[in-house]
């Protein structure tokens, strides 16, 4: 199969639109060795190598479901594609506004942790109060507590080692 042959080509955005079935997502499908693939992973496997049967995920720079140009794909982890997906703001995350506690999410009260998460500063600063507080309480949590904040630091130290060196 020709996959050239049914693309119509954005002159404003270079993006190669699927022209052919499309998935409701707006994929575009179509049949490849007696299976149904998705056109992007076809120009990916095509352009770039990907092997089809692989998990890798094939993300799109553009944000456009139906292009399948190989200049406006990328690879990565399911985890990748998630992180993308919330900085895009498509994530279900990101039409949340306020944490269960009804403090606003934006501004200097957002953090967003590694895996994209969005989280409520003022709550994560309670919780993290409450738990040291716990912790102190008692002479074996006192202890713990030495422990934890000497882990800390030797990590912070390790880091700013490693940092230096290279």
């Amino acid at each position: 199969m020709d996959i050239l042959s049914r693309r119509r080509i954005d002159e404003v955005t270079g993006c190669w639109e699927w022209t052919g079935c499309r998935h409701k997502d707006g994929y575009g499908l179509l049949r490849l060795n007696g299976k149904t693939r998705k056109a992007h992973r076809v120009s990916a496997h095509l352009f770039m190598g990907l092997d089809l049967n692989s998990e890798v995920q094939v993300m799109h720079r553009c944000d456009n479901p139906s292009c399948f140009n190989p200049e406006h794909l990328f690879l990565g982890t399911q985890l990748d594609n998630m992180k993308d997906c919330y900085s895009k703001g498509r994530g279900w995350q990101n039409k949340v506004t306020r944490c269960p506690k009804d403090h606003p999410l934006s501004g200097n009260n957002l953090r967003v942790n590694k895996r994209g998460e969005r989280i409520c500063r003022e709550c994560s600063r309670y919780y993290s109060r409450e738990f040291q507080r716990k912790l102190r309480s008692t002479p074996e949590g006192r202890k713990k507590h030495c422990e934890i904040v000497m882990a800390s630091f030797r990590r912070r130290k390790q880091r700013v080692t490693l940092d230096q060196v290279s």
